[in-house]
């Protein structure tokens, strides 16, 4: 074998081995490959570990210092010609070096700086584990919008068929002159629809791709369909101001605001401490020596306490306190909203989740009832008593029905996670009894129900 054949033949292998490592990707596949190059979340970490930097930062503030100093001189000294009586030219070098510790002893604004900084420590933690929340919430809807418009795909493709059987079998009973012309266009019509329908559909399904790209940074391959099987119900409690009180108690962000309202607070008391006296202490040792030797080497420890009580710093100070006190406001603004908007979107989607069940059931009795008329309507137009429009509506309302039931069954999925969220009880554990009913061979058949 040549070496280009051989070069060919391991470029096919690598190819097969890298198609079939993005081919069948199921939910937790998807979530775990967002998990490690999602760019948002990515920031996220960033973000948290650049503000747990603002802890010992603040801390620094309260421990002892050292600094170091060191000095060097060269000096030449000549006399005036006026001053003839002066000694000569003189040449000295003088060498210095000190060690100066210092400690704070009292400083208050520093304490509560540093309180502030833990503040804003653990408001950016809460945000972190918020971000994984949504990352998690994000992943299940790309994915679940791709097997959306995959199965929205199939059914537009089954309605082309249907139209295009029906065009067929128009066009043979024109030939045949058991119906009019019209009845040829009629069916001509509904077949052009239906194949814009399927064009518009498999451009979905490309969108819904990309967006799984974007999350996941590569390509995810055939994403694994779900069983149309799987039951539909409420998590408990089944009491939507249960949901609420939960979600006033654990929702992330609202945690997050709250750490918002307690560095606020903090921040207008460091301002208000900037009045309040320093005390400092220190020591320093000192050495100094001079070259040619003289009495001028010396070397000396200092030990010093200052206190220092500011004045007058021109309304600096006060300027900060009342920019601290409308931040507060701001703050406890914010957090009353958030509180009122948590309250209301767990209550709405928990009756949301509620109807989206009764939907699903609906949607399922609609099926039924479309096949039921569509059955009698293709009886009618067999014996001449219904006409090829009569006909194809009747196939428009089932692919209608069928579609619609489908979407509401993605609907409760993505609503029953975002009540999850909103709660501050979602975790991969949910995606993971989800991924339970990611089946290769769910196929595109309805439920025995809905049949």
């Amino acid at each position: 074998m040549t070496l280009k054949k051989m070069l060919a033949t391991a470029a096919m292998a690598m190819a097969a081995c890298s198609h079939q490592a993005l081919g069948d990707s199921d939910l937790l596949q998807v979530y775990n490959m967002a998990r490690d190059s999602d760019a948002q979340l990515l920031a996220a970490q960033a973000a948290f570990k650049a503000s747990a930097e603002a802890v010992p930062q603040s801390r620094s503030g309260l421990l002892p210092r050292i600094e170091a100093s060191a000095s060097y001189s060269a000096n030449s000294q000549s006399p005036l010609a006026s001053n003839p009586g002066h000694a000569g030219e003189r040449d000295w070098r003088q060498r210095g070096w000190g060690l100066t510790l210092s400690q704070s002893l009292f400083d208050l604004s520093a304490w509560l700086e540093l309180s502030g900084a833990s503040s804003m420590t653990e408001q950016a933690r809460l945000r972190l584990v918020a971000e994984q929340q949504q990352l998690i919430l994000r992943s299940a809807v790309v994915y679940f919008d791709v097997l959306r418009a995959r199965d929205n795909l199939s059914v537009t493709e089954a309605q082309q068929k249907t139209a295009e059987r029906e065009l067929k079998r128009a066009r043979q009973r024109f030939e045949a002159g058991l119906v009019a012309e019209t009845d040829v266009h009629d069916a001509r019509a509904s077949y052009h629809s239906a194949q814009v329908a399927r064009l518009q559909a498999k451009n979905q399904l490309t969108v819904a791709q990309e967006a799984v790209r974007l999350l996941t940074g590569r390509s995810p391959g055939r994403l694994i369909g779900l069983d149309k099987s799987m039951p539909v119900k409420v998590s408990s409690p089944l009491d939507a101001d249960k949901w609420a009180q939960h979600a006033l108690t654990h929702n992330l962000e609202l945690q997050a605001a709250g750490k918002d309202v307690e560095a606020a607070r903090t921040t207008v008391k460091a301002s208000y401490a900037k009045h309040a006296p320093v005390l400092t202490a220190s020591a320093a040792y000192n050495r100094s020596s001079e070259s040619p030797a003289s009495e001028a080497n010396l070397s000396g420890t200092t030990y010093s306490l200052q206190l220092s009580l500011p004045l007058f710093s021109g309304g600096g100070t006060q300027s900060r306190v009342r920019e601290a006190g409308y931040r507060l406001k701001e703050s406890e603004a914010n957090l009353d909203h958030q509180r009122r908007e948590v309250g209301t979107n767990a209550r709405t989607l928990f009756h949301t989740v509620e109807t989206d069940i009764q939907r699903i059931a609906a949607r399922c009795q609609g099926i039924v009832s479309a096949h039921s008329a569509l059955r009698a309507t293709q009886g009618g137009y067999d014996i001449g008593t219904r006409n090829v429009l009569d006909l194809l509506d009747a196939q428009q309302r089932l692919y209608s029905a069928q579609r619609d039931y489908l979407n509401a069954r993605y609907d409760f999925i993505i609503n029953v996670l975002q009540l999850k969220r909103v709660s501050g009880s979602l975790s991969p554990n949910d995606l993971k009894e989800l991924n339970v009913w990611i089946k290769g061979n769910s196929g595109s058949d309805f439920p025995p129900a809905c049949q």
